[in-house]
């Protein structure tokens, strides 16, 4: 069963700030350059638009359209909401601990979801009954210090700033004349000093001031960033050349998003934040689309298909997908509202979505999004003879392979076993290296995910509830974050290194229909002086199921050398090397045997088990490491690791196994 991904599990998703670079290099200042429009583009650009500005969705005032939507769940869901909020005050913001991003966000983001919960409300009953509700939420809004929670960032655009404008915008375009004059006024006053005048300012100077406007690892801020403020300027501004600078400016940014990503559509911070900004680029690119009758087509071109295909070629299993980067290591899957847009405007064929599931891509820790409601909500028109405005799919494309799919940009494989008869059987392996998602990297050269039976057993840790810590100097001190919390190679008592130079480089790879075989050098990723070489390969064996894992290390000296599985269910010590890792309730009744042997048979193994450690954990969740190392320093080692997935214990065997140390 696909389990629906609230943005929760891209959650906390977004405190990410952009470094502010160094002096921009002559280079760097002609491409800045180029971004600002020229007359002709503006010209050009203006004459596509509508006259009058025009947002999302549908005004209240067309009744058909709004009945046909309140007939989805989501929406009905915001009508209970507003009952309750309707009780409560307004959420004070007070004075937040800096420190704690998620306790600074709580009354941040329910102003937006009080906001968004009256507004559907009354589009829904229109009958005045929410107006002064939606009046005072607004006004709160709209007089808060700032729209940006970053410490040091209050008068810049960011994530949160750029959800609030266009939140804001369609509350004014949904409702219209129903709005007091004077709030009328003050949205429109408040988005041109927080947002539209800062943007214009910005993308006119000599040099861009935040850090996302052009940034170059295909960070998720540009794309929400510039789909944002676009959202708003299209829906609120008057003039249409106006609006057209923000037209061709948000394209001409996005374009380094786009540049940044490889060519096979691999996403370097994860399936959470492809799902953030992929999603946001969808909504930037749908509005183009729409607002100028499919004249400007940001759907087109083989690396966006690739982009939009990354979700369906990550899934291991049925609902599975590996948690690499900042991401909950189960809080990632189908996200219905973003692949039912992917399915019609690139004609894909699926016939497994049901969007009674659709969360409208409305949730964010950072502000809700009123106008997701818009875009995902209502029905998108049709320009031309067919839905279809993307690349069309080759049929290699939309048939999602049974057996894998290699990402050899990414450097990322994705590889399962399910033949009749036999348990299922799911492998995903990453190399690359250390730096690639920039500030959602983890030192995981190498790790890998095993799932059988729709269970994630043997994993990648995710994230941790983010706070100041996450991001900086102290990141990988957290076992989350740094190689110790992962299941790669020990060596020498000492951590992979960061960054883009620590590489795992794929030496070699085998795809059969039996067998799935890739080789990874992790040896760059390492400082240790005596080390001269280790390398890994991963083996899917579909005949059996099975995954085998061969560690080979050489060392000039002797060296300590170890490893370990990473799990979030439970456990059973079986022997040096040796555990049973499973899942005993209900649905998710799965379990594997995990096995370590050595070569050199003077050689044996110490377990050694443990909680990871880390800045903030997420409730209720605490991983734990399976670690296992050799019981002397060696020269040359090579280690066995097969993992095979097994018949679950019964609640009769559970009860007979020792307890599990608590955290």
């Amino acid at each position: 069963m696909k389990q629906h991904l609230t943005l929760l599990a891209a959650s906390l998703l977004l405190l990410f700030v952009p470094l502010r670079a160094a002096a921009p290099s002559p280079e760097e200042v002609k491409a800045w350059k180029a971004i600002i429009p020229t007359d002709d583009q503006i010209n050009a650009v203006a004459a596509m638009l509508p006259a009058k500005p025009v947002g999302v969705g549908r005004p209240i005032t067309d009744r058909a359209a709004w009945a046909t939507a309140m007939q989805q769940p989501y929406f009905q869901k915001q009508l209970k909401d507003a009952e309750l909020y309707a009780t409560q005050p307004i959420p004070d913001l007070g004075d937040t601990p800096a420190s704690n991003f998620w306790i600074q966000n709580v009354p941040f983001d329910m102003r937006s979801k009080r906001l968004i919960a009256f507004v559907i409300a009354e589009c829904a009953q229109d009958d005045g009954k929410h107006l002064p509700l939606i009046e005072a939420e607004l006004h709160a809004i709209l007089t808060e210090s700032a729209w940006s929670l970053m410490p040091g960032h209050r008068d810049e655009i960011d994530l949160a700033v750029s959800a609030r404008a266009w939140t804001v915008a369609t509350a004014d375009y949904w409702l219209g004349d129903k709005l007091k004059p004077e709030t009328r006024q003050l949205i429109r006053s408040e988005l041109k000093k927080r947002v539209f005048g800062r943007y214009v300012a910005d993308f006119k100077s000599d040099r861009p001031k935040w850090g996302w406007e052009m940034g170059h690892d295909g960070s998720n801020w540009i794309p929400v960033c510039n789909s944002g403020v676009l959202g708003a300027a299209l829906t609120v501004i008057d003039d249409p050349k106006e609006r057209a600078f923000f037209v061709q400016t948000a394209e001409n940014s996005v374009a380094y998003y786009l540049g940044a990503l490889p060519d096979d559509g691999y996403c370097y911070e994860g399936v959470g934040y492809w799902g953030y900004g992929f999603g946001c680029y969808l909504c930037l690119a749908e509005t183009l689309y729409e607002q100028t009758q499919g004249k400007i087509n940001l759907f087109q071109g083989p690396k966006v298909r690739n982009l939009a295909l990354y979700l369906r070629r990550m899934q291991m299993l049925p609902g599975v997908y590996a948690a690499w980067g900042d991401v909950w290591y189960r809080g990632n899957g189908s996200m219905e509202e973003l692949e039912e847009l992917i399915n019609e405007r690139w004609g894909m064929g699926w016939t497994d979505l049901d969007p009674s599931k659709s969360a409208m891509f409305a949730t964010s820790p950072l502000g809700d999004r009123l106008f997701c409601f818009g875009i995902f909500g209502f029905p998108r028109p049709q320009f031309g003879d067919s839905m279809v405005a993307g690349s069309p799919a080759t049929p290699e494309e939309l048939a999602t392979s049974k057996l894998r799919q290699f990402f050899p940009d990414g450097q990322a494989l994705i590889t399962r076993s399910q033949r009749p008869g036999a348990p299922d059987l799911g492998l995903a392996v990453k190399a690359g290296n250390n730096g690639n998602a920039g500030g959602h990297s983890h030192n995981d050269n190498g790790t890998y995910y095993v799932a059988t039976h729709g269970v994630p057993l043997v994993v990648d840790p995710g994230m941790e509830i983010y706070t100041r810590e996450s991001f900086g100097p102290h990141r990988f001190e957290s076992m989350m974050m740094n190689s110790y919390g992962h299941d790669v190679p020990y060596i020498g008592g000492t951590l992979q290194k960061g960054g883009k130079e620590a590489m795992a480089q794929i030496t070699s790879t085998s795809f059969t229909d039996d067998k799935d075989s890739i080789t990874i050098d992790l040896t760059s990723s390492y400082s240790v002086p005596s080390l001269i070489k280790v390398t890994r390969t991963y083996t899917l064996d579909r005949t059996k199921p099975s995954v085998e894992i061969t560690d080979t290390a050489d060392f000039s000296a002797p060296t300590d050398y170890g490893s370990a599985f990473i799990t979030g269910s439970k456990y059973v010590e079986k022997g040096p090397g040796s555990f049973l890792i499973y899942e005993e309730k209900g649905a998710s009744q799965a379990a594997v045997q995990a096995t370590v042997t050595l070569e050199d048979s003077s050689l044996a193994l110490v377990n050694k088990i443990e909680y990871l450690q880390m800045h903030k954990a997420g409730a209720g969740y605490h991983p734990i490491r399976l670690g296992f190392n050799l019981d002397k320093p060696v020269t040359h080692v090579v280690m066995h690791t097969v993992i095979v997935p097994v018949t679950p214990p019964t609640r009769q065997e559970v009860a007979a196994f020792p307890p599990m140390p608590k955290p």
